[in-house]
């Protein structure tokens, strides 16, 4: 009866690490995801930025941007 109890102890050991780990692989995941919209966003600024800078050289407009209706 020992080795029985042992064992289910051990089952309930083994079942709570993996819910663990589980838990920190969805972590991880979500980190990465995040990195990635976080570096996705730098971009989308970095082309607003290009953007905004050949509006005011009046190489390009925007019909969208406020920049365009202020130059045009």
């Amino acid at each position: 009866m020992r080795k029985i109890n042992r064992l289910l102890n051990l089952i309930e050991c083994i079942e709570e690490l993996l819910t663990v780990r589980m838990e920190y692989e969805r972590v991880q995941a979500s980190a990465g995801l995040q990195m990635k919209i976080a570096q996705a966003n730098q971009k989308i600024v970095k082309a607003h930025q290009k953007i905004s800078l050949a509006e005011k050289k009046c190489d390009v407009k925007n019909t969208r941007s406020p920049v365009s209706s202020e130059i045009g």
